[in-house]
């Protein structure tokens, strides 16, 4: 988002600004320690493509076509894609002018290593189950009350009943 509105303040998607375009993507892609950036204009056609091979550990996978359907459309997306030794996490947000109007994409790219990609859905099934633990916590707190205060009362009337029995055995 940060990347689409200072290309958009500076100006850079006009055709005569290609390679600073580039330029500043290029600077961006070394500073955030990306694996890829992407700007694709209104036409779908990809205007700057800055990697880091060595970070995915092969080519960068090309952006799949619905992502950019979706991107052209107005919408932001965050995707997973299994490479090499990862996850391939693509985050892509549009470009408007002015007015609104979509006039390109920028999509983002990195690579989690395996193992944090599975740490984190693990932590995510974890999170999961405890909201589902805490959705089951009201009704099992119910049936611990009710069960308490079923015993209670038993425990009331055969006090009650036993103190008529001394009391009736007493007085006779």
């Amino acid at each position: 988002r940060g990347l689409a509105e200072q290309t958009q303040d500076d100006k850079l998607w006009s055709p005569s600004k290609r390679a600073q375009l580039r330029a500043f993507l290029d600077d961006k892609l070394q500073e955030l320690n990306l694996a890829g950036i992407e700007a694709f204009d209104a036409s779908r056609e990809d205007l700057v493509n800055v990697a880091q091979p060595e970070r995915v550990g092969s080519t960068l996978p090309a952006t799949p076509p619905d992502i950019l359907d979706q991107l052209l459309a107005g919408q932001t997306i965050a995707r997973t894609q299994r490479v090499g030794r990862g996850d391939l996490v693509r985050g892509g947000v549009p470009v408007q002018n002015r007015n609104g109007k979509v006039i390109g994409a920028i999509v983002v790219a990195d690579v989690v290593p395996r193992q944090i990609s599975r740490r984190a859905h693990d932590i995510s099934r974890s999170f999961q189950e405890y909201r589902q633990l805490q959705s089951m916590k009201q009704p099992i707190k119910n049936g611990y009350t009710l069960t308490l205060f079923l015993i209670m009362l038993v425990v009331v009337f055969s006090a009650t009943w036993f103190g008529f029995y001394l009391a009736k055995g007493i007085t006779v």
